[in-house]
């Protein structure tokens, strides 16, 4: 009898957990600190920074004879893969990419690139970051205020 009892509260229990959070709001949460904190960063030390993206990860580089570079410290600004399952879709507010001729854009498979100026000016963007139960955005604009949103799709 008290077997039964202890199997169906541990049942009751199981079914009424919470959900595990969304891979795509976990990594859409993460970028935009780590974007934030670059951002400090570049102002702070008075260098050019960058976030550069792929479909797989992103890393942030530093501006440094005339050169992208990893940053020796990289602890907090380390390369980051995205999570299994998490499809992330980069769109850049660039009017000067906007004006190229259609044949001189950016390569599909090339990175794009994120540029945080030391005066505190970054381009405005939006990055959707989804998986399988979620949609979030995490949107930047030109004085470098960064929000995570929840989409509302699936």
């Amino acid at each position: 009898m008290v077997i039964t009892i202890l199997a169906l509260m541990v049942s009751v229990a199981v079914f009424n957990a919470p959900p595990p959070r969304s891979s795509a709001k976990d990594e859409a949460e993460r970028f935009a600190a780590r974007l934030i904190a670059a951002s400090e960063d570049a102002v702070l030390q008075g260098s050019v920074m960058s976030v550069e993206m792929t479909p797989f990860g992103y890393r942030i580089l530093r501006y440094a004879n005339g050169e992208w570079r990893a940053d020796e410290n990289a602890g907090r600004f380390s390369d980051r893969a995205f999570a299994p399952g998490v499809a992330v879709t980069l769109t850049l507010e660039d009017a000067a990419l906007a004006n190229k001729p259609p044949k001189e854009r950016r390569d599909a498979d090339a990175p794009q690139r994120i540029i945080l100026d030391p005066v505190g000016v970054a381009p405005a963007f939006s990055a959707l970051f989804a998986d399988d139960r979620e949609r979030w955005i995490v949107r930047g604009n030109e004085n470098q205020t960064v929000e995570v949103i929840n989409d509302g799709r699936r």
